[in-house]
């Protein structure tokens, strides 16, 4: 058990992986393009309830935590896309959490890093690499944002599965006081 920021290599096959992007683009984006926060698609309402109940499962197991799960959002970069801190700020759950990024893209674009920082330091970098599951522990002083993804990708897409996990006892907590 560990609470260290890691990347876990072929969480997903790249067959599954296709049958996911296949998914999710037939389930359709919202595009989000605001200069100071971001440019990406998302999806909020498709599901994957085995898939996330999954991803669940490795995050208690490796943290050696029961989870709940607070929130996913299904995200697509292409060329031109990116977020920053200031979206990140805006929109990130409140209290500490657990976050997972699952890469189902087809090819690794050597772009699009998730970069995670606390102030002006870097606290962790994740490369895009398809089937990997990166599992980061966010309090509230840890931002992220998604490095741009320039000319160089061509058609290429970058795909991913952001899943915010708050411990159990917590969201017990919080669930209680209202």
């Amino acid at each position: 058990m560990t609470d260290e920021p890691m990347v876990i290599p072929n969480v997903v096959s790249p067959d599954y992986a296709g049958v996911l992007r296949e998914s999710l683009d037939a389930a359709g984006y919202h595009a989000f393009d605001l200069a100071q926060q971001g440019r990406y698609s998302f999806n909020d309402s498709y599901t994957e309830p085995e898939l996330i109940d999954q991803l669940r499962q490795m995050a208690e197991r490796i943290r050696g935590v029961q989870f709940t799960v607070e929130k996913t959002r299904w995200l697509r970069f292409v060329r031109g896309d990116y977020t920053l801190l200031l979206s990140d700020h805006v929109s990130r759950h409140p209290d500490n959490h657990t976050e997972l990024t699952l890469d189902f893209s087809e090819r690794a674009t050597n772009e699009a890093e998730i970069v995670y920082v606390r102030g002006e330091q870097s606290v962790f970098i994740v490369p895009q690499w398809p089937g990997q599951c990166a599992i980061v522990d966010r309090p509230p002083g840890v931002l992220r944002y998604e490095r741009y993804l320039t000319h160089k990708v061509g058609d290429s897409a970058v795909y991913r599965l952001r899943v915010t996990l708050a411990a159990a006892n917590r969201a017990a907590a919080r669930s209680a006081a209202t």
